[in-house]
């Protein structure tokens, strides 16, 4: 039999790292080399990836360059170097940044309204100097594909600019064919994006600990009184890249999370959202500015127990039950059984990307492997004027053979995480598998009343 408990725990500091894990050059050239494979199999002449500030996790994954005002495409044909098309401001930035030998092109239009258009040329124009030819099959990465539950006929469907595809389609011809490709990196299953090396997870882990430890020291010095905007600035944002913008809202926007921080005075009593997501995490967390249940009599009176403890219950199954040959639509079927219903996925897999795709879905065959880096995204739908709980985290699932490579190559990672898999298991009593690595300096930290240093919850058995 198992119990929630609010209990008086401190939460022990994790250490912080002392380097920055890099992703070296040749495992980009490994992405190239295993996309180029799937290329084949599909019996695709050519990739076109496109990629704007909004959407660049294909592009950096592939070779290290996300725009950071323009549009930009990327052309990998079968062989021969990649083709890198920018925008004005790109052309410099481009060479500081790619990790791979490219064929760099300027294409103006990809540059912002009203800069120097003296070099330019029809988009098709472009591609075709890039290798495009009549003919070809060409598949098309932005940032998302589609299914039947979608489209008639997902293929077709391109969600890149219409200039774009419409130039590719007429380069092609009615013998080639252009089609929507983002599974190729994205698939949770089998997506090249989907699988994680070991030096990728330590840049993960990088920035899941500068995350998770500035939500965590915003909300353990939290003070009613202060603006938003004060309460950000507790977490000393250190300028790494954000893969969502900063979210911080009490009151009546706190139900429904998503906003950016205001002037608003954060008042006792309030509830309080709050996330940050850097490239590779994102932590969140909810909770009432208040010491303690008495506070919320007039406001939700059984928020502890109706609504924590229970929701804390469901993440803990979570926790539980994931781990390497689970499938999603298991997990799925493990949270629908709670009876707690969600807004959306119970979890999803992560990258540069906030939500790269998803495994856990109804009837999902999707097996959970080693090196996915999943978020434990569990959101708890609440009916109106209730407020809700989060503990979001980002996990990895590693097998023995990654685990014993990250502690050789990463040694300062691996017993940050092997502190937090301690405090999971024996203090908040969550029974994880071997292969389960927290990331968060919070790990599955959820503490409903925030004024309250201490008070967590934890499993009693």
């Amino acid at each position: 039999m198992r119990e929630v408990i609010l209990d008086s725990i401190e939460v022990p500091e994790f250490g912080k790292p002392s380097k920055e894990p890099r992703v070296p050059r040749e495992e980009y050239e490994r992405r190239i080399s295993v996309t180029r494979e799937t290329m084949n199999k599909k019996c695709l002449d050519a990739l076109v990836v496109y990629s704007d500030r909004e959407h660049s996790a294909n592009l950096a994954f592939l070779c290290g360059y996300d725009p950071r005002f323009e549009e930009s495409l990327f052309v990998l044909r079968r062989e021969g170097l990649p083709t890198l098309m920018v925008g004005n401001e790109g052309w410099g930035y481009a060479d500081g940044v790619l990790q791979i030998q490219v064929e760099k092109m300027l294409v103006q239009c990809f540059s912002l309204i009203g800069q120097p258009r003296d070099r330019m040329k029809e988009p098709s124009l472009f591609m075709k100097e890039a290798g495009i030819r009549r003919g070809m099959k060409v598949g098309v990465i932005g940032w998302k594909y589609f299914t039947k539950a979608d489209f008639v006929n997902p293929t077709n469907a391109l969600e890149i600019p219409s200039y774009l595809a419409d130039a590719l389609r007429e380069l092609v011809g009615p013998c080639g064919a252009v089609q929507n490709a983002n599974d190729i990196l994205m698939d949770p299953d089998s997506g090249v994006r989907a699988s994680n090396n070991v030096d990728q997870i330590a840049a993960f882990e990088f920035a899941a600990t500068v995350a998770s430890q500035g939500v965590r020291e915003m909300t353990e010095q939290l003070q009613p009184g202060m603006t938003e905007y004060e309460a950000v600035q507790l977490m000393k944002l250190n300028g790494m890249p954000l893969s969502c913008h900063p979210m911080l809202c009490t009151g009546g926007r706190a139900r429904y999370g998503l906003s950016s921080p205001s002037m608003k005075t954060i008042e006792r009593g309030d509830p309080l959202t709050t996330a940050l997501g850097l490239w590779g995490t994102l932590i969140c967390r909810q909770g009432y500015v208040v010491e303690g249940e008495n506070e919320l009599s007039g406001i939700q009176p059984r928020y502890l127990r109706e609504v924590c403890a229970r929701y804390f219950s469901l993440v803990v199954d979570w926790y539980e039950s994931i781990g390497i040959g689970v499938t999603g639509g298991e997990i799925q079927d493990k949270v629908d059984a709670m009876g707690f219903p969600l807004t959306l996925n119970p979890g999803h897999l992560i990258h540069i990307d906030e939500w790269m795709s998803s495994p856990f879905y109804k009837g999902s065959k999707c097996t959970l492997k080693s090196g996915m880096a999943i978020q434990v995204d569990i959101i708890p739908r609440m009916p109106p004027g209730d407020f809700g709980s989060n503990v979001e985290d980002t996990i990895v699932i590693a097998d023995e053979k990654l685990r014993q490579d990250l502690e050789e190559k990463y040694p300062e990672t691996f017993n940050r995480i092997e502190r937090r898999r301690n405090f999971i298991t024996e203090v908040l009593n969550i029974k994880i598998k071997l292969e389960i690595l927290p990331l968060s300096n919070y790990p599955a930290v959820l503490r409903p009343f925030l004024l309250d240093r201490n008070g967590v919850l934890k499993v009693i058995r």
